[in-house]
């Protein structure tokens, strides 16, 4: 059933910076830069996207570091309303820069993404390896959960931060330079209020990491814009949308919003399987283990992402009358010439939730600057 408040909902978490486009032409060209939750198991060369299917291999469907689809395979194909190649670059445990912050040396951060597989095979977009592109491409990025959550522990991590961010907004350009002119950006969601079974302190801990990392992504967002206004950008506080979702996890369906079985952590064969050692099957579950959420939660970020695209003039299956979740979310950022950003706020738990919009670049730190709230879940 969806909500009275449904038509706003899931526009909520969503800040769109720049005019809204017309409707792509067929077939719609989506290029992926991510990690673990973005990664469908692509690997380039072994089979391009398709009709059949648009994301080349591995066959559909394939879970990747959960229980069945993630969002990026739900938007694709359920809610696209013309046909998407996906082009996704996105590897599990990746960081921005493994010479920033590593987990695994083999594994292609967002600078090798960009540098070792899409220079070669897709920078020359009218002479391209694989598949030309055109403005209309689709460009995502979303980086910084495992950077956040890798780092929160150091000593200082300012510094850390502001080299990360040089890092990724330079790799941006480097999109920029090729001829990419819409971006979609996911911030790093609310893991401070999955179940690491870390104390109280050090979940504040990482709770100031992520927070600072979101900062930087909306600041420099800002400048991009300014630098380039031909751009179309928009980002997605996945925060903000985490938090709705644990808040409303009944509501959504889930059975459980502070814990994980242990017999589906590492993924199961299928959506909906009940092992006999856990209380509920894993759809029930929101949080498939201590960082990762369940293809079910995967549904509500593809249906918000949905909205995004929408919002820079691509067209999709989705509508902000079929939300059900992100009512008190916030909006952050500079608004288009012309138009009003508002803050919002949001009761999440028995906290409550702010975000200052910013006007100038000057403040857009400020846009996602929230007190945090020392009851970190609803509880059942």
């Amino acid at each position: 059933m969806v909500r009275p408040q449904a038509a706003a909902a899931l526009l909520a978490p969503l800040a769109v910076l720049g005019l809204a486009a017309p409707a792509a032409a067929d077939p719609q060209t989506f290029f992926m830069f991510g990690d673990s939750y973005s990664d469908t198991g692509f690997v380039l060369g072994s089979g391009s996207p398709s009709a059949a299917n648009p994301f080349g291999n591995p066959a559909l469907p394939v879970p990747f570091s959960n229980n069945g689809p993630n969002w990026l395979k739900q938007l694709a194909v359920e809610y696209n309303s013309s046909e998407y190649i996906v082009w996704d670059l996105a590897k599990a445990s990746a960081t921005v820069d493994n010479d920033l912050v590593e987990v695994r040396s083999s594994v292609p951060s967002f600078t090798e993404q960009i540098e070792d597989l899409f220079l070669p095979n897709f920078g020359d977009r009218t002479a391209s390896a694989y598949a030309n592109w055109t403005d209309d491409a689709i460009f995502g990025v979303w980086f910084g959960i495992n950077d956040a959550t890798m780092s929160f522990t150091k000593a200082d991590t300012a510094e850390l931060y502001l080299e990360i961010s040089d890092r990724y907004w330079s790799l941006v350009e480097t999109l920029y330079v090729l001829g990419a002119r819409r971006f979609f950006f996911n911030l790093v969601p609310a893991l401070w209020l999955g179940p690491t079974g870390y104390s109280e302190e050090v979940r504040v801990r990482e709770h100031d990491a992520i927070v600072r990392f979101n900062e930087l992504v909306v600041e420099r967002l800002v400048l991009f814009r300014e630098a380039h206004p031909d751009v179309q950008t928009v980002y997605v506080d996945m925060s903000v949308l985490f938090e709705e979702m644990l808040r409303d996890y009944r509501t959504l369906g889930f059975a459980t919003n502070d814990t994980y079985c242990e017999a589906y952590k590492a993924g199961t064969a299928a959506v909906d399987t009940w092992n006999s050692s856990c209380p509920y099957p894993v759809d029930k579950y929101f949080w498939l283990n201590d960082v990762h959420v369940t293809s079910t939660a995967h549904r509500y970020i593809a249906q918000a992402v949905a909205l995004a695209l929408e919002a820079i003039g691509l067209p999709t299956t989705f509508s902000a009358e079929n939300a059900t979740v992100g009512a008190g979310a916030i909006v952050a950022g500079d608004a288009p010439a012309g138009t009003s950003s508002a803050p919002l706020a949001a009761a999440t738990g028995t906290a409550t939730a702010t975000a200052r919009t910013a006007g100038a670049a000057a403040s857009a730190a400020a846009a996602l600057a929230k007190p945090f709230a020392k009851t970190f879940l609803v509880q059942s």
